[in-house]
C-alpha cells in the first residue's frame, strides 16, 4: 500500500525548500535549457511540483507525483506502484535532486564575482590563455585591494590570486620568482594565522559550554609569534588574538581592549566577522552578568544596537531568532520597555516565517511579565505551538511557571492541584529525558538547578498558604544557598521571590 508515503522528507524536498519563489522560478528556466537538462520527464515533474503541489513540507504520494509526468495509468482506486513506475520515479527525482545541487552551486558562482573569475583563471591556465589569465588576475587583485575589509576572507583570496601568478611566472619565464614564493608564504602565513585563531576561540567557547578540554597545537607559538612581530597590525589577527586573551584570562581589561580596536577598526571587517566576534563578547557579558557585574548589561545592549545599526543579525537570510530574543530580554534588564517594543516592530518582518508567530508571542510575553502584566503575559504565551528547539520548550515553560507564581492564585483549596506542580515536574522530567541528549550537561544543570531552587521557594510558600510555621532561618539557609548555586537561569528573579518569603 503507498499511502500517504514521506517523499517530502526526501532531500529533493528538503532542497527544493530552502529557495524562494525568485530560485524557484528560475530553476524552472534552468530546467527548460537543453543545456542543463536533456529530461522532459524531469522537467514536467518539477513543472507538476511548482503549479500542483508548491508545499515541500506536506505529505505527497507517488502517483499523483507520477501523474504530473502523465506516466500513471492507474485508476483513482489503485493504491500500489508497479514496480517500473517505482523505478520511474525513484529515477527522475534522483536526476531532478542533481539538478537542484547543479542550480545551488551556479547560484554560488554567480553571486560571488571574486569566485567566478577564479574558476575562470584555472580554466584558462589548463587552456594555455596565458595572456587571458593575466587581465583576469589584474582585475581580481584591483577589485580585492579597493575593498577596506581585511578579513579571513580577503587573505584568502589573495592567497589564491597570488598562488596562480606564482604558476604563470614559472610557466611564462620557465623559473621560480623569489619574491613571488616569499609573498605566497607570507600571505599564507597570514591566512593561516587568522584562522587558526578564529578556531582556537571557537574551540575555547566550546570548552566554556560543553565542560571539555581541546588541544592547541601551536597555540603558545602564535601568540609569541603575534606579540613579537608586525602580523599583529592585522586587523584579523589582533582581534582573535585580543579575543583568545580574553577568553582564557576572563578580565574586562582585555574586554575592553577587543571592543576598542573592533569599534575603532570596524570597516576591516566584513559582516560575517563581526557578528562572530559580537557573539563573543556578549558571552563575555552575560558571563560577567551572572558574577555580579551588571554594568555588563549596558555593555551588550551597546553591542545589540551597534550590531542592529551595521545590519549584522539579519545579514543571512532572516533575523537570527536567538539574537531577537536575547536583545528584548537584555533591553528588559535595562527597563527599556517602549525601545523593546519599538525593537519588535522594527525588526518583526525579518524572522523566518516558520518562527516569527512563536518568537513575536514569546518576545511580547516577556515585555507584558516585566511590566507586570502576568494575565497578558499568559495570552501570549497560550498562543505558541509546541516549539521543535528544545531550548525554547524549556523557557516557554519556565516562563508560565514564573507567570503562575506572579498571578498569586495558589490558595488552600488548590496549592496542591494548581498548574504550577504540572509545569514544574513537566521541566524537570524533559531536561532528564534521553530525547534530550543534545542539550549540554551545563546547559541540563542550569534547568535542573532552578526547578530544585523554585520547589523550595514554593514549598516555603505552601506553608504559608496554609498558615503553618516557616521560620526566618529557613528562609536564610535558602537565601545563602543561591549564591552557592550554579549553572542557574532566572537568578535575579529566584532572589526576588526568596525575600519576599521573609
Amino acid at each position: 500500500m503507498i499511502g500517504n508515503s514521506q517523499v517530502h522528507n526526501s532531500k529533493l524536498f528538503a532542497l527544493l525548500s530552502t529557495l524562494n519563489k525568485k530560485e524557484l522560478k528560475q530553476l524552472e528556466l534552468w530546467l527548460a535549457s537543453p543545456i542543463h537538462n536533456t529530461s522532459k520527464e524531469v522537467l514536467q515533474l518539477y513543472q507538476g511540483l511548482m503549479t500542483k503541489y508548491q508545499k515541500f513540507d506536506q505529505p505527497i504520494d507517488k502517483l499523483t507525483l507520477l501523474k504530473y509526468i502523465g506516466t500513471s495509468s492507474g485508476t483513482k482506486k489503485q493504491r500500489e506502484l508497479q514496480p517500473k513506475e517505482e523505478a520511474l520515479l525513484r529515477q527522475l527525482m534522483f536526476k531532478l535532486t542533481g539538478q537542484v545541487q547543479k542550480f545551488l552551486v551556479w547560484q554560488h558562482i554567480n553571486r560571488d564575482d571574486f569566485t567566478e573569475k577564479y574558476h575562470l583563471t584555472n580554466e584558462l591556465m589548463g587552456r594555455k590563455s596565458y595572456k587571458l589569465v593575466s587581465g583576469v588576475l589584474a582585475k581580481l587583485k584591483k577589485e580585492l585591494e579597493t575593498s577596506t575589509v581585511r578579513d579571513i576572507i580577503y587573505y584568502e583570496n589573495l592567497f589564491k590570486i597570488i598562488d596562480i601568478e606564482y604558476s604563470l611566472e614559472v610557466v611564462l619565464n620557465n623559473r621560480e620568482s623569489h619574491d613571488k614564493i616569499q609573498e605566497l608564504i607570507n600571505v599564507l602565513r597570514q591566512t593561516a594565522l587568522s584562522k587558526l585563531l578564529k578556531f582556537y576561540c571557537a574551540a575555547k567557547n566550546i570548552e566554556e559550554i560543553r565542560k571539555v578540554k581541546n588541544y592547541y597545537p601551536f597555540m603558545e607559538a602564535v601568540k609569541k609569534h603575534i606579540a613579537e612581530t608586525a602580523d599583529k597590525n592585522i586587523p584579523i589577527i589582533y582581534a582573535y588574538y585580543a579575543l583568545l586573551r580574553l577568553m582564557e584570562y576572563q578580565k574586562p581589561e582585555y574586554y575592553y581592549e577587543l571592543k576598542n580596536y573592533l569599534f575603532d577598526n570596524l570597516e576591516a571587517f566584513s559582516l560575517h566577522e563581526i557578528r562572530q566576534l559580537f557573539n563573543h563578547m556578549t558571552n563575555y557579558c552575560t558571563w560577567s552578568i551572572r558574577k555580579g557585574n551588571h554594568n555588563f548589561v549596558e555593555e551588550k545592549h551597546e553591542i545589540y544596537v551597534i550590531g542592529l545599526d551595521l545590519k549584522c543579525w539579519s545579514s543571512g537570510v532572516s533575523f537570527s531568532h536567538h539574537q531577537f530574543i536575547n536583545i528584548i530580554r537584555n533591553a528588559l534588564e535595562m527597563d527599556k520597555v517602549n525601545w523593546a517594543n519599538n525593537f519588535i516592530y522594527k525588526y518583526n518582518a525579518q524572522l523566518h516565517p516558520k518562527l516569527k508567530k512563536d518568537i513575536l508571542n514569546y518576545g511580547h510575553a516577556l515585555i507584558q511579565f516585566h511590566q507586570k502584566q502576568y494575565s497578558q503575559a499568559q495570552n501570549y504565551l497560550a498562543k505558541i505551538t509546541s516549539p521543535e528547539d528544545f531550548i525554547y520548550h524549556l523557557k516557554f515553560k519556565v516562563l508560565l511557571i514564573k507567570i503562575y507564581y506572579e498571578l498569586q492564585e495558589l490558595n488552600t483549596g488548590n496549592a496542591e492541584f494548581h498548574p504550577i506542580n504540572y509545569e514544574l515536574e513537566a521541566v524537570r522530567q524533559y531536561i532528564v529525558s534521553t530525547r534530550n541528549k543534545k542539550m549540554s550537561e551545563p546547559l541540563r544543570q542550569s534547568y535542573n538547578n532552578f526547578v530544585n531552587i523554585f520547589k523550595s521557594i514554593l514549598e516555603r510558600r505552601k506553608k504559608l498558604i496554609y498558615a503553618e510555621p516557616v521560620s526566618a532561618s529557613s528562609i536564610q539557609k535558602l537565601q545563602d544557598k543561591l549564591p552557592t548555586v550554579s549553572p542557574l537561569i532566572e537568578r535575579t528573579w529566584l532572589e526576588e521571590k526568596i525575600k519576599e518569603l521573609f
